[in-house]
């Protein structure tokens, strides 16, 4: 059986949408994801047992202004509808709300079944940075979303939140919930990589923040944090809209405060990366309702490296964190809060080898080894 996916970006960074079609190829169906050709990469490609072919739109060319966004939208939804209607495919799987209308008129064209994959609180998107996206989309972002969820035969999403959220705004069945965790890590133990590539000396420990650097996660309070935790090298891995900010901020803080930026990594190098941290920390600020209901798949990565973790006091973050006895949940995400976090977990052994221990154990269950499953059950359901 065919199975078609859609995502509105060049999939080398999206782990959720690969893990899913490794995961429906291993099964034993035909799977092509249509991905956007953005960057240096393959138009067409084979990983892990699926099919990428990546969409070239003519407006990529063209002066990024707001009436260009309009059109770029518009050529990928037609296109994309297009190549996936040739495939005659028996699903149409959307990643995110920008697939779905896509997704929505090939399945109608090809009578194929149709999937929509939830990432995100649409609804609840803060906008106040999105600075790219012209005003008018913004107003109309979770329109797709009004029209065409009603008529998937499935939904899926990422956590309890938003599959309540989406049942209370659309009045639909409750969606599948398939958390987005990482792959059973395959690393025996702790790893020394961030201290051999940065120099940093064996007894020092390593706070890690991994993600988009963007506001509303608390990056410049957890960068300022590191003038008030003595002794400790803090590593940034991910890029975005804040990068400069943030180095800026690190760097009025002076020498010792020891701040690392490492870019953006490979999904597949990260694993051994975050093996090498100490804690991890996921400080979502509470400015929308998007972040309101998220539930950040660094947590699990954290999880899977068997390291304690740092979090907002917000709905989902916080149940994991209780739930499994894997870390402190912070009430007031400010530098002083972050420090003094940090400096009680450090000085405290037995707290933290407690934390540590019940990370891997919670690792065990929080895998997409487990939640890949749910996925395979809901395929074998519509068939």
């Amino acid at each position: 059986m065919q199975i078609c996916m859609l995502v509105l970006n060049n999939l080398l960074h999206d782990a959720r949408v690969q893990k899913e079609a490794k995961s429906l190829a291993q099964a034993g169906y035909q799977v092509t994801v249509f991905a956007l050709h953005i960057g240096q990469v393959a138009s067409q490609e084979q990983r892990d047992g699926f099919q990428v072919i990546r969409i070239q739109l003519k407006s990529d060319h063209w002066k990024l202004e707001p009436f260009t966004q309009y059109v770029r939208y518009f050529e990928f939804t037609i296109r994309a509808a297009q190549f996936m209607a040739k495939f005659k495919p028996w699903i149409c799987h959307a990643h995110a709300i920008q697939a779905l209308p896509a997704c929505w008129l090939a399945a109608r064209y090809a009578h194929s079944r149709l999937v929509y994959d939830a990432h995100e609180f649409e609804q609840g998107r803060d906008f106040s940075t999105a600075f790219r996206i012209p005003r008018l989309m913004q107003k109309l972002w979770a329109l797709p979303e009004k029209l065409f969820i009603s008529t998937a035969d499935a939904v899926i999403t990422v956590n309890d939140s938003i599959a309540q959220a989406l049942v209370t705004s659309y009045q639909i069945t409750t969606p599948v919930v398939i958390q987005n965790c990482p792959e059973k890590s395959s690393l025996a133990g702790r790893t020394t990589i961030l201290y051999e590539r940065y120099s940093i000396p064996p007894d020092v420990p390593i706070v890690i923040y991994q993600g988009g650097l963007s506001k509303g996660r608390g990056l410049k309070e957890l960068v300022r944090s590191a003038d008030l935790v003595k002794n400790t090298a803090f590593v940034i891995v991910g890029d975005g809209a804040m990068a400069e900010d943030l180095r800026h901020t690190a760097q009025q803080l002076g020498k010792q405060a020891r701040v690392i930026f490492t870019g953006r990594l490979s999904l597949e190098s990260l694993p051994e990366v975050t093996a090498s941290a100490t804690i991890g920390v996921v400080l979502t600020q509470n400015t929308c309702l998007n972040h309101f209901f998220t539930l950040p798949n660094k947590i699990f990565e954290y999880l899977q490296a068997g390291i304690p973790v740092i979090g907002s006091n917000l709905p989902e973050i916080a149940r994991v964190i209780r739930d499994y006895q894997v870390g402190e949940v912070l009430d007031n995400i400010s530098t002083e809060a972050i420090a003094d976090c940090i400096n009680r977990l450090l000085s405290d052994p037995d707290r933290y080898r407690h934390l540590a221990k019940n990370a891997r154990i919670a690792a065990r269950k929080l895998n997409w080894g487990i939640e890949s499953k749910k996925l395979l059950a809901l395929y074998n359901e519509l068939e």
